[in-house]
């Protein structure tokens, strides 16, 4: 999957998303340029809204972050078959679809260790 970045203004996503972690400048500017392409290594939707785990420019260039579905418009839709989908509570509409083993690393991946630099290294080899 392919998205391209049509807006980095975290200041203009809902109140209620601005509170996050998204890397971004003191004008509240993301990490993204637009109109540049990012490849998704996985897609994760919660009572927020859906999201893309993607590298950023300069900040997640090593292990990627999740970042807002408003910022982007679809290029390119497919994902690889060989991703899982994984729901997040009993009784929860939370989910993400993504590589089996950023399951089991999930944690790492996003908090950049070592371990989880060197698993989403595979997983961006196996993504197209």
């Amino acid at each position: 999957m392919t998205i391209k970045c049509i807006n980095n203004k975290i200041t203009e996503l809902p109140q209620s998303l601005q509170r996050f972690a998204f890397t971004q400048n003191e004008q509240g500017i993301a990490d993204l340029s637009i109109g540049k392409e990012y490849i998704v290594y996985g897609v994760r939707e919660n009572k927020w809204g859906k999201f893309y785990l993607i590298l950023t420019d300069t900040v997640n260039v090593d292990s990627p972050w999740w970042m807002p579905q408003a910022l982007f418009e679809v290029v390119e839709s497919s994902m690889p078959t060989t991703w899982q989908r994984k729901s997040h509570g009993l009784f929860s509409r939370a989910w993400t679809f993504a590589d089996p083993s950023y399951f089991d690393t999930e944690q790492d991946i996003e908090d950049g260790t070592p371990r989880g630099v060197e698993v989403f290294k595979n997983i961006k080899q196996k993504t197209p």
